[in-house]
């Protein structure tokens, strides 16, 4: 049981720091450094400090213990997943999104019908050499993905 535990201090730890360094940088706003390069000089001197200070068997320890190199992706997913999810539909504004509904419609369609062409015209000269298909395999491949659309 505490085993599986585990696999919650990595994303605690994660948000706990997370926090800090944003009422961190709340604080230090007038040195207008960019929330990134934040968190990456607050990771790179932890973990230089960390590696400095502490025994080797020990930091062997927390690595394959506490971060998520071991840990299967379903896993991951299920940890991560609802967090993404309400994180999204906390910052959404539906409003904009139903006004602007047939434009992302359209820009999605477009987008979609462009990739495809795009993905038809690279392919279509490997699947000739390499498997020796026909043109009408192709095209009817190709007829069939917008059909589906």
């Amino acid at each position: 049981m505490l085993k599986s535990l585990q696999v919650f201090v990595f994303p605690f730890l994660a948000l706990v720091t997370g926090l800090v360094l944003d009422a961190t940088n709340c604080r230090i706003r007038f040195l207008r450094i960019p929330d990134t390069i934040l968190i990456f000089l607050f990771a790179l001197g932890t973990s230089f400090i960390l590696h400095l200070f502490f025994p080797q068997n020990l930091m062997t320890h927390i690595d394959e213990t506490y971060t998520w190199k071991t840990v299967e992706p379903g896993i991951v997913v299920g940890v991560l997943l609802p967090l993404l999810i309400f994180e999204s539909a906390v910052k959404s504004n539906s409003h904009l999104f139903f006004q602007k509904q047939w434009l992302l419609f359209a820009l999605t369609a477009t987008v979609y019908l462009l990739t495809l062409i795009l993905y038809t015209a690279l392919m279509l000269p490997f699947l000739r050499i390499i498997d020796n298909w026909n043109i009408f395999t192709v095209g009817m491949i190709f007829t069939e993905m917008i059909c589906r659309f």
